[in-house]
């Protein structure tokens, strides 16, 4: 069995970024969705300073976002049947929301 047969449930982007409940969506979807984390967790870097972590997690149409900084937990979510808007409208929220 090679490295690639089996997809974790948590996938690290980096040391302190990472997605948990994505194992069931297509290669192809999954790169634009790191890259959409990855966009706005830069966003969120730039904007509001370092993060401690930042972590997405889906569950069915729920998609939740937390961030830690400064010892602080930031916790928003969104749901939807469209993935990728739903994930925008949930990054978003997190954008606001950490201070």
């Amino acid at each position: 069995m090679d490295g690639f047969s089996l997809i974790s449930t948590m996938v690290e982007l980096g040391g302190n970024i990472s997605l948990e409940g994505f194992e069931d969506v297509e290669h192809g979807v999954l790169i634009m969705v790191k890259k959409m984390v990855g966009s706005y967790a830069k966003k969120v870097a730039d904007e509001k300073g370092a993060f401690d972590r930042f972590t997405v997690s889906r569950n069915g149409e729920e998609i939740k976002v937390d961030v830690s900084k400064d010892g602080n937990d930031f916790s928003v979510s969104a749901s939807g049947a469209n993935l990728f808007f739903t994930l925008g409208e949930a990054l978003k929220k997190a954008v606001e929301e950490v201070k």
